[in-house]
């Protein structure tokens, strides 16, 4: 820049400028304005004939139209693209192509429009399927059934009403003969919502609550309650009373139990009278169950006897009550076997068996049981003469059902009784499980008979005949003091025999006899007696029994002896069971309604829904289903597994069975998702979003074959399933 004698000089400012190519894309020349995806080609299903229509507008990524020469069409047949024109846009940029296809095509058949480009524009390869993109109702083709040149687009329900611009109930359009049931959920406030059909009223449960919905608003769900677990109360199962009668020419006998009794898990409890005096080998039983069927069966040596043999059964459930036993025989002093390790102060030992040899002597016939440590049970006695040889049994409390206390009481012969300390106990909560070996070498009763009982609620005691001059003999008696923690109940109290008396009997307060039994402190029901000769042994031996709910009677055979007993009536509670108690769940109650759509004369069905899972949980229905968004009890549960496949029950006329459909994580979380399910006569096909899936994962594609009608079911729920509250946690819309 020359100014008079001076210049100046600047270096040139140089930017660089990249002008590149825009893409093209080929979208659809047409707005349904339906409020779905779909593409610029579509297919209309001709009674002779397939027409593939492709109508659609070139735009640049401004989304301007943009006119162009040699668009070329393709279509796939058998795997590959076939080309089937080259056509031109119009001056606005729309293509319009109209192909007839005959015979089959494939059943999502792409179709592709290509461009080579120009100096502007970079070239088109835009591959699409030849149908819509998501909500087809069958097929990937559709019906032109008015023959306007376009499809009738069965989307939604929603969006039919929409394309047939149809603003309120659809009782105005035909499509009203076959929609039976719609919920819109668009009254967004408020404790109710209706269906516009009919206009029945859905009840809001739980949290239930109003939020924004795939259109207007819908309803959301947490998917979470409160659960009070099954309370479950009792222990016992069942309690028979069985009685055998022995003649004098018997030796076993047997009577069958309640079909179902559990023999494994059960425990005698055993009272005797007889008429034979000292001949223990008549006298004694051992008592035992064998299966198929369940029976109980009593044995002796020998016969000779008359005998009677009251014997209530205690079946315990084998969860809460442990049970073991087995068979000993003792030609010692004592016999010794293995058990499952046990807890002793929730344990029970108890041992019956017979006699052999001969002997009639209360130092060979009476036994203890007793645990030596927590693996092992002993039957034990003084004397060694002849076999004793029979069956233990044990049962142990597995939780808090019931605790046990041992004492161990012991008499010289300058004594008529010994007492024991003990915990404090209720007691009417207590009984007791005793047993006791005499050194006793004769069969004098007043020696070796003793009474055993619960004295109070820190001791128990054990007696025999109160005369003085009759106290010779050391006994050892082992008592198991047990104490409920539950609805158990114990009456206890006793009799003072005079020399004639065969027989006693009291009041009681009444008892279930369903679950009640009456049972001697003493094994085999033994009471204290007077007597020195050995046909005075059966006044020792006391049976117990009911009379009615409210009276016990107690009886023996006596050579006119005079004696005393304890005696205990034990009231179970059987067991019983309250179901789990559901509470805070969110769901949509609309009762018993739509029976003539889901009902017992029903062959086809369509159900829809917009899904919005948030969360895909593993609760799961009775019926296997998870995360239920629609159920009709009984007949029907529609739900997501976490894996994001659809699990469908249905009940028909012949099958009810759980089917998973779809693929691995079809089904996300944090977005709408449509959700079709049609029943045809056995038929089952489930659309989602944009594919039908027409088989069931698994080895069977169809589990309902065979099947026409659907069963009816009761109560139809939206959110849930009511039996195991299997809940949906997201938001729903549009039910239909």
């Amino acid at each position: 820049v020359l100014t008079g004698f001076a210049s100046r000089y600047a270096e040139p400012e140089s930017q660089t400028i990249t002008i590149v190519k825009d893409n093209l894309k080929a979208v659809p020349a047409r707005d349904f304005n339906l409020g779905i995806e779909y593409g610029a080609v579509y297919t209309i299903k001709r009674p002779d004939s397939w027409e593939i229509i492709y109508n659609g507008t070139i735009v640049n990524s401004l989304h301007e139209p943009v006119p162009v020469k040699n668009l070329t069409l393709y279509f796939e047949d058998f795997d590959e693209f076939v080309e089937i024109a080259t056509i031109d846009t119009d001056e606005n940029s729309n293509f319009y192509f109209n192909y007839t296809k005959y015979g089959n095509i494939e059943q999502n058949p792409l179709v592709r429009i290509m461009y080579k480009g120009d100096g502007l524009y970079n070239p088109l390869d835009h591959i699409e399927y030849g149908g819509i993109e998501m909500g087809a109702d069958q097929n990937w083709w559709f019906y032109d059934e008015d023959g306007d040149g376009w499809p009738e687009w069965p989307f939604t329900l929603y969006d039919l009403f929409a394309a047939l611009q149809i603003e309120s109930s659809p009782t105005t359009s035909d499509l009203s003969v076959y929609l039976a049931w719609m919920a819109e959920f668009n009254e967004n406030s408020g404790t109710s919502t209706f269906d516009i059909v009919s206009n029945l009223e859905g009840l809001l449960k739980g949290n239930t609550s109003w939020t924004s919905g795939r259109r207007d608003s819908g309803l959301l769900f947490d998917g979470d309650g409160i659960i009070t677990p099954p309370q479950s109360t009792g222990f016992v199962k069942s309690v028979q009373y069985k009685e055998l009668v022995f003649s004098t020419s018997d030796v076993t006998k047997s009577i069958a139990l309640d079909v179902g009794t559990n023999i494994s898990n059960t425990i005698p409890f055993v009272t005797i009278k007889e008429n034979v005096g000292d001949d223990w080998d008549d006298i004694m039983v051992d008592v035992y169950f064998t299966d198929s069927p369940a029976t109980v069966y009593a044995q002796r040596s020998t016969s000779g006897a008359t005998i009677t043999v009251s014997i209530f059964i205690v079946e315990f459930d084998d969860v809460k009550v442990k049970v073991q036993s087995g068979t000993f025989s003792n030609t010692g002093t004592f016999a010794e076997e293995t058990i499952s390790q046990i807890n002793t102060s929730k344990a029970i030992p108890m041992a019956y068996y017979k006699a052999s040899g001969g002997d009639d002597d209360w130092d060979a016939s009476m036994v203890t049981t007793d645990f030596t440590d927590t693996t092992t049970i002993r039957m034990e006695r003084h004397g060694s003469s002849g076999t004793m040889s029979g069956h233990y049994y044990v049962f142990e409390a597995q939780d808090s059902e019931f605790s046990v206390q041992k004492a161990v009481l012991s008499m010289s012969s300058s004594q008529g009784y010994d007492t024991a300390s003990i915990n404090s106990v209720n007691m009417s909560k207590s009984f007791i499980v005793s047993s006791y070996e005499s050194d006793r070498a004769n069969d004098d009763p007043e020696d070796g008979a003793l009474d055993v009982f619960l004295n109070s609620a820190t001791e128990v005691r054990a007696e025999r005949h109160s005369e003085t001059s009759y106290f010779n003999g050391f006994p050892t008696i082992n008592v198991f003091v047990i104490t409920f923690t539950g609805a158990e109940s114990v009456q206890r109290g006793d009799f003072t025999w005079a020399n004639s008396d065969t027989f006693k009997e009291t009041d009681i307060t009444a008892v279930d006899l369903g679950s009640s039994m009456i049972k001697s402190g003493n094994m085999y029901g033994i009471m204290q007696s007077d007597g020195t000769g050995s046909s005075d042994v059966k006044s020792a031996f006391v049976q117990h029994e009911f009379v009615d709910t409210d009276t016990i009677r107690l009886e023996r055979y006596t050579n006119n002896e005079d004696g005393k007993g304890h005696w205990e009536v034990i009231e179970w509670e059987l067991m019983s069971s309250s179901p789990a108690v559901y509470e805070d769940f969110d769901y949509l109650l609309w009762n018993d309604i739509l029976d003539n759509v889901f009902g017992n004369t029903s062959n086809q069905f369509v159900v829809t829904s917009w899904i919005y899972p948030t969360a895909l949980t593993s609760n799961q229905s009775s019926n296997n289903v998870k995360n239920v968004f629609f159920s009709k009890d009984g007949m029907i549960e529609i739900g997501i597994n976490e894996s994001g496949y659809l699990e469908l029950f249905l009940s028909t006329d012949l099958v009810q069975t759980t089917a998973r459909y779809g693929i691995e994580g079809l089904i996300q979380t944090n977005e709408f998702t449509y959700i079709a399910i049609r029943y045809n006569e056995s038929d089952v096909d489930i659309f989602i979003d944009d594919f039908w899936y027409r088989s069931a994962v698994g080895s069977i594609g169809e589990p309902w074959s065979g099947s026409v009608n659907i069963t009816s079911g009761g109560d139809l729920i939206i959110g849930a399933e009511l039996i195991k509250y299997s809940s949906f946690t997201g938001k729903l819309d549009d039910i239909s």
